[in-house]
This record gives structure tokens, C-alpha cells and sequence, in this order.
């Protein structure tokens, strides 16, 4: 779904699901302003779950108009099971043929490395901007006020990358790629960026297929407020690499940042006993 919660006083928004079982829980939520734009989120929702229900808890003052739009649902489908082969006749005494077990769910080869939080360093990332703006690691907040992030959001004390604009850096492209990797099934990519400033440029996630070269999977362009906010991107199969565009505004307040980079296969459901 999208959301829009832009005010001063703005108060909270929740997503609940409910189970038969142990009844409601909260699955996700935003509190405060998140900035004058249209934010995506993506909720999973678990097989036990029977309904879903929106809370809009408004805040103190008329300040606190929260909106929704475009609300949807959808599910995966298993493989279609390879067909069975023919029957062969056996004497009467001889056991019936056992299926062989199902392959565990392929996994996307170096998945520890590419996941980073960037506590130690930038781990299997490397900056490839064709002009040298690199991505900074840095702890607590940003040189420039009023712009940047003022802590981590792994722990609220650890690092992240950020694009440190200096002058002579403005509408500057920083990248940030993944080795190269191989899929034999859709992936998503999980990460948390912060864009707050007055002239916010663009954050982008781009993927590359061997055939089509690089596309752009999921954008976002000036200030989404104040605080880190969570992204998900699915990966197609054929994805071979993956990277992270920020290209700055044009001024100093566009320092954007990204933390807990990672990366998750869903396994399909273990077919049924023959």
C-alpha cells in the first residue's frame, strides 16, 4: 500500500492482522511526520492470518491528516511439481517406489557477505561512480545541520553510508554495487536509507540482467522527512548484480544514507506426502 502522513502533529499509523488463535497483533507502523510524499510499504502477512484491519491514530492538533491509496494483496505461487512417471508393474511382494526428497530451495551464493550493516566496514559493497564520489561510512550524525541522519539505525550508536556533500559535489552521482551473484529464484532486497534536506536529490536501486543490462527497480526523490524508513525491492531471477545510485541535489542539504542492507529468499512449501 501507500501512505501519506504529512503534519507537524501528525500521530500513528498501524497495520494488524488477526489469528483465530492469538487474535490481533500490530505488523507494522509509522509515528510522526514522514514528509510531504507518497511512501510504499509492504507488510507480510503469515498463513494464520484471517483478517487485516488499517488504524489511523490521529495526534494532537487538526495537523495530523494521514491518507492511504492503492491497497493490495498478493501471494506467490509454488513450482508446479514435476509430472509423475509412468506406473511400471512390480510383483506383489515388492515395496512401492519411494519418491526421492525435494531439493532444499536454491540460496543466493555469498548472502552473509552481501547482507551489511556497515558496524566494520562496507563489506562485499564497492564504490564504482564513474567520477569518484564515494559513499562514506560514518557514525552519529552527518558534518552538515539540517541534513543527513544523526545516528545509525542498526543500534542508535553503530555506522551507516551516507553521500557527504561538499562543494563542487552537488547533482554528483555516489554508487554503490554488489559483486556479481546468481539466482535460481526471485529474491528481495531489504535496506534502510534516509533523505532528509532541503535539496534532496534521487536514491535509486538498480539491477542487472546479462541480457537487458542494468533497470531501475524502486526510486525515491527529495526530503522523506527525519528519519530512516524501510524499503523492500524483489529481485527478478536472472538479476546478476545489484546497486545503489545516490546522486545529490543541488546544494549542501542532500546528504542521503542507507544501513542494514540484506538480502532473503522465500523457501516454496514442502510438497505434500505421496
Amino acid at each position: 500500500f501507500f501512505y501519506h502522513m504529512y503534519g507537524s502533529d501528525m500521530g500513528t499509523l498501524f497495520v494488524e492482522a488477526n489469528d483465530n488463535e492469538t487474535g490481533w497483533s500490530t505488523l507494522w507502523s509509522r509515528t510522526g511526520d514522514q514528509g510531504n510524499s507518497w511512501l510504499d510499504a509492504a507488510v507480510v502477512l503469515p498463513a494464520s492470518t484471517t483478517q487485516v484491519r488499517f488504524n489511523g491514530e490521529t495526534g494532537p492538533s487538526w495537523s495530523s491528516d494521514m491518507a492511504l491509496d492503492d491497497v493490495s494483496f498478493s501471494q506467490i505461487a509454488p513450482p508446479s511439481p514435476p509430472p509423475s512417471p509412468p506406473s511400471l508393474p512390480r510383483p506383489p511382494s515388492a515395496p512401492p517406489l519411494t519418491p526421492p526428497p525435494p531439493s532444499p530451495p536454491p540460496l543466493l551464493p555469498g548472502m552473509v557477505q552481501l547482507s551489511c550493516d556497515f558496524e566494520v566496514d562496507t563489506c562485499a559493497w564497492t564504490d564504482t561512480a564513474p567520477v569518484g564520489y564515494t559513499w562514506t561510512r560514518t557514525s552519529g550524525g552527518t558534518p552538515s545541520s539540517g541534513t543527513g541522519p544523526s545516528e545509525d539505525h542498526t543500534t542508535g550508536s553503530g555506522y551507516y553510508v551516507y553521500t557527504e556533500v561538499v562543494r563542487g559535489g552537488y547533482n554528483k552521482l555516489h554508487q554503490l554495487e554488489s559483486p556479481l551473484f546468481l539466482l535460481q529464484q526471485d529474491a528481495t532486497l531489504s535496506f534502510f536509507y534516509h533523505m532528509y534536506g532541503s535539496s534532496m536529490g534521487t536514491l535509486s536501486v538498480e539491477a542487472n540482467d546479462n541480457e537487458t543490462g542494468w533497470s531501475t527497480l524502486w526510486s525515491r526523490t527529495g526530503d522523506q522527512g527525519n528519519s530512516w524508513l524501510d524499503a523492500a525491492v524483489v529481485l527478478p531471477a536472472s538479476t546478476t548484480q545489484v546497486r545503489f545510485n545516490g546522486e545529490t541535489g543541488p546544494s549542501w542539504s542532500s546528504d542521503m544514507a542507507l544501513d542494514d542492507v540484506s538480502f532473503s529468499q522465500i523457501a516454496p512449501p514442502s510438497p505434500p506426502p505421496s
